[in-house]
């Protein structure tokens, strides 16, 4: 027999413990039978105790807790009084079954949370788009709850995976999937991912969710029955705050992935019922997973109810995460739809606020440094940059959870809480456009904007290019391109200044040179100066919004034309400034969510009318007005008013600390001199309060010197800042 094929004689062990696998026997060694009874079930080899060897093939493994019995299964074929006609090529959950519902809720031929598709959006032989099918897979058991699957990079896609189940308590199942991109073969740039569940001749094919018109964005969430007609019309729900399009072919033949329902989910997740029971899938919000169903997915009267999550800027040999729960539990009265909505409500509620998860323990491995941020911290790597910066993200203990007289941005505007990470994009939203709607529209950014190389000169360990680039529609600028001699692509960070000669350390102004000083470091900088050049009368064409607004999309359109430099790694894109340049940075960050972090220099980081410095008041930040000017610039008075959109947000309560809780998750620094004293963090603990709903810790830090000019020392713990978040592809000299 081949392998892969199954024949009816998958043997079954019982183990020590209460797992039970099902091993195909045919490629089972005599010795692996005693290395699985004596020495336990553990995917680790540093404990001494490995169960899969390379000539064990486990097929299958029964799960079991509590109330849930679950059947893990590779993607060969198994037949067998567990696993009847499972067919291959479908993986995960073989079987789901529960004390009150002994029938498989999955088709018994097909499975659930079944790892079904790889795509970069253009058209390819079904072989490659069912690519999780094909690749051969490995199951490892890690505990008696607990089983792994692990694919190899893909022959076409080379993409290393792997995807851990695990029960937890009250009929939960976490669905744990990593990967790792190992050549860059995705066509559009980002990597499509799609999971399927196909669901056993259920009552009903409909799945419910709360969410809101497609077309009505200030609706009130409400409950949705989620009906889709046939395979593949109106599939697919998008989180309410989820604007993202992905470049695809016309003839792309995946027609639950692109195309979407009249419906955005305002919670991420949802539920359908199967004979008694609720299944309900739920996601963590920063993701912006994508609900899809299907009427038909799994055969006449065996609905598919799937899920897909798309990674934009992916880079090669980074490791990428996605968490999913499951819950499975029975209802009391199914034919009550409002009463089943409200009990599987309560049930998924308490299971919402889940964050990043410790790394799986995979066969996955990175290349030394390719720690993304979050993972460098999970996985101990703080190094001499973190233990730099690790100081600063406490605030002094006389500003440990003080808040000051700041309305909290986890505020509804109705005055409700945002209770869990699955309410805030609702709240963010909220937030961004009453800013945009205070500030003005923004031109459309420029998705290729021309980057023109003028001159290019060697110096010490990097290539300067003096560039000429496009910043606006027919408004263009010109600053300095620093790129590494080492091969990328790299980091990069954008520096924001009066005038970018500063930045690159070719001016007499000293410890401003933050795009020469990153680039030694092995960063890509792009330093840029004022649109127009005059930053109290910068240029902002035909645009119809606030100066500072103007900058944060001239900040974006940046973003854009570093990201399609080869040179550099789309997803590690910061930026920084100092003062006028740290309005900049901050306002770029929060209104430009692809900064990957951002750090700020003594900008004054709140509204404060006794710090003249702390200027938004001023026509060239915030406070401009074509029909009502200010006599003269300094702090607004009776006889000297606010005027323009900075008088709007006094009067109406707003301050910075909503631009701070915008940023979150995204690492957030603030090197703070005169103009950014400790008191700050009355401030910003609002936004540690924000990453910590999101799951997140370590993301907002505040260092503190005397003067307003940066020192070696406040210049030294802004390199590590972004040295640890973006991750160093060369020590500094």
């Amino acid at each position: 027999m081949a392998e892969g094929e199954g024949d009816g004689s998958a043997g079954i062990l019982h183990a020590a413990s209460d797992v039970v696998l099902h091993i195909n026997p045919v490629t089972l060694a005599r010795d692996d039978w005693a290395v699985v009874a004596t020495k336990g079930l553990s995917s680790r080899r540093d404990s001494g105790k490995e169960i899969i060897s390379p000539t064990m093939k486990a097929l299958s493994v029964v799960l079991r807790r509590g109330t849930l019995e679950a059947v893990v299964v590779d993607n060969r074929a198994v037949d067998d009084d567990v696993l009847p006609g499972h067919r291959a090529g479908y993986h995960g959950l073989g079987s789901l079954k529960h004390d009150k519902q002994r029938r498989n809720l999955f088709v018994p031929s097909y499975a659930g949370l079944n790892f079904e598709h790889i795509h970069d959006g253009t058209v390819q032989d079904n072989k490659v788009l069912f690519e999780p099918r094909n690749a051969p897979m490995q199951l490892r058991v890690i505990d008696d709850h607990t089983a792994e699957l692990y694919q190899a990079p893909t022959p076409h896609w080379g993409l290393e995976s792997c995807m851990r189940y695990q029960l937890l308590d009250n009929g939960v199942i976490e669905l744990t999937f990593e990967c790792v991109p190992r050549r860059d073969t995705f066509k559009n740039g980002y990597i499509g991912l799609f999971w399927a569940s196909y669901i056993h001749q259920p009552e009903s094919l409909d799945i419910h969710f709360i969410g809101c018109p497609n077309n009505d964005a200030s609706a009130v969430p409400a409950w949705v029955r989620g009906v889709t007609p046939a395979h593949g019309e109106l599939p697919t729900h998008l989180a309410r705050d989820d604007q993202r399009d992905f470049a695809h072919d016309l003839a792309f033949p995946l027609t639950l992935v692109f195309n979407r329902s009249r419906h955005r989910y305002a919670e991420p997740w949802y539920f359908g019922v199967y004979r008694g029971m609720a299944f309900a899938e739920i996601f963590r919000a920063p993701d912006q997973v994508r609900l899809s169903q299907s009427p038909s997915g799994g055969g006449t009267g065996n609905p598919a109810w799937d899920f897909q999550w798309f990674i934009p800027n992916y880079r090669i040999g980074q490791r990428y995460q996605l968490v999913m729960r499951a819950l499975y539990r029975p209802v009391t009265n199914p034919g009550d739809e409002a009463g089943t909505r409200k009990e599987v409500s309560a049930s998924v509620k308490p299971l919402l606020n889940f964050g990043v998860k410790p790394p799986v323990e995979s066969p996955l491995t990175r290349p030394a440094g390719t720690l993304s941020p979050s993972e460098g911290e999970r996985d101990g790597v703080r190094g001499r940059q973190w233990e730099i910066i690790v100081p600063f993200f406490e605030p002094p203990s006389d500003f440990a959870g003080q808040f000051g007289a700041y309305r909290s941005p986890l505020l509804f505007n109705d005055g409700t809480p945002v209770k869990s990470a699955a309410d805030w994009p609702r709240r963010r939203a909220e937030i961004l456009l009453e800013w945009n709607e205070l500030m003005g529209p923004w031109p459309p950014v420029i998705e290729r904007p021309k980057l023109e190389v003028l001159s290019q000169t060697r110096r010490e360990n990097f290539s300067q290019r003096r560039v000429r680039l496009e910043i606006a529609p027919n408004q263009t600028d010109e600053g300095w391109l620093l790129v590494p001699d080492s091969q990328g692509p790299f980091p990069a960070v954008l520096v924001v200044y009066y005038e970018p000669e500063t930045s690159v350390g070719l001016s007499t102004n000293a410890l401003r040179d933050f795009g020469y000083q990153l680039t030694r470091r092995g960063f890509v900088s792009l330093s840029i100066g004022t649109p127009g050049g005059n930053a109290w009368k910068p240029e902002t064409g035909t645009a119809q919004c606030q100066p500072l607004s103007f900058h944060a999309y001239v900040a974006a359109n940046c973003w854009l034309a570093l990201a399609s430099l080869p040179e550099v790694d789309r997803a590690r894109i910061g930026v920084v400034g100092h003062s006028y340049g740290g309005k900049w940075a901050l306002f770029a960050a929060a209104l430009w969510d692809k900064f990957a972090c951002v750090a700020v220099s003594d900008p004054g980081i709140v509204f404060d009318e006794t710090r003249p410095n702390v200027n938004y008041w001023e026509p060239w930040y915030l406070g401009f007005d074509p029909a009502r000017k200010r006599p003269k610039p300094g702090i607004p008075a009776r006889d000297n008013p606010r005027t323009g959109a900075y008088r709007k947000m006094v009067e109406t309560g707003r301050d910075l600390h909503e631009l701070h809780a915008l940023i979150a998750p995204r690492p957030f620094l603030v090197s703070g001199g005169a103009e950014d004293r400790p008191s700050r963090w009355t401030a910003l603990n609002h936004a540690v309060a924000v990453n910590k709903l999101l799951g997140y810790t370590n993301r907002v830090a505040m260092t503190s010197r005397k003067g307003h000019t940066p020192t070696e020392e406040s210049n030294a713990q802004l390199y590590a800042f972004f040295e640890h978040f973006l991750g160093n592809a060369a020590r500094s000299p």
